[in-house]
């Protein structure tokens, strides 16, 4: 069996730990499925439908599931997306660099929703806008978000972005993929628990390979942050 295809029954079983952990998959898949069906149905995904009140309910409900203990207030979540992809669903839609945040009006604060932004054009095109969020970021960005300012999140984002995106085809992967790694390992923190599935699964060899990925990732996005 040859490197690659070794590499690629390895992550075949982090899929498998992601499905498993992903504690938001309803919400998650149920805008998956949608945009799915859109695109069959249509070839294309459109701006207008981006903003279709089916559409903007679903992605309110994923941003809700993914962080609870914001408690976002329903109304001004759709709101804010609306506004949002009314003005942005052209560039994300073509996988440019993005360039404004979500904003959210909470309390009578505009917060700037650098993560949730993130999860919103990553459902919407994953082939382009990989996930991040303070656990990745403090480890191969070397920088937490949370007190990061717009621009400087916005240049880093897009750094990451080429960068990653470059690595992955380096490697014959998809950006689902090694965002799933990525997930597991330090948003998660559950790197035990995926060893363990490779024992279970009689493959061993994948902790060394996983480990060898990490370290090339996490290398090669220091050198293009730096």
């Amino acid at each position: 069996m040859t490197t690659q295809a070794k590499l690629k029954n390895c992550i075949k079983l982090i899929s498998l730990t992601f499905r498993i952990l992903e504690e938001r998959e309803d919400a998650y898949y149920a805008v998956e499925k949608h945009l799915n069906n859109l695109k069959k149905k249509q070839g294309k995904i459109t701006p207008n439908d981006l903003v279709s009140s089916t559409t903007i309910q679903k992605l309110s409900e994923f941003l809700s599931s993914w962080n609870k203990s914001r408690r976002y207030n329903k109304a001004s979540l759709k709101n804010a997306l609306k506004l949002y992809l009314a003005s942005n669903a052209n560039l994300i839609l073509n996988g440019r660099d993005i360039k404004f945040l979500l904003q959210y009006k909470s309390n009578s604060r505009r917060n700037n929703e650098k993560i949730g932004t993130v999860k919103i054009c990553h459902i919407i095109n994953p082939h382009e806008y990989p996930l991040i969020d303070n656990p990745i970021a403090e480890k191969i960005w070397g920088k937490s978000i949370s007190s990061m300012k717009e621009d400087m999140f916005i240049e880093l984002y897009s750094k990451f972005r080429n960068c990653i995106k470059s690595f992955a085809k380096q490697k014959q992967l998809t950006l689902k993929q090694l965002d799933e790694l990525l997930y597991i390992l330090y948003t998660k923190q559950k790197r035990q628990e995926l060893y363990e599935l490779f024992r279970t699964c009689g493959n061993n060899k994948c902790k060394n390979i996983i480990e060898k990925l990490e370290e090339e990732l996490c290398n090669t996005v220091k050198k293009c942050l730096s």
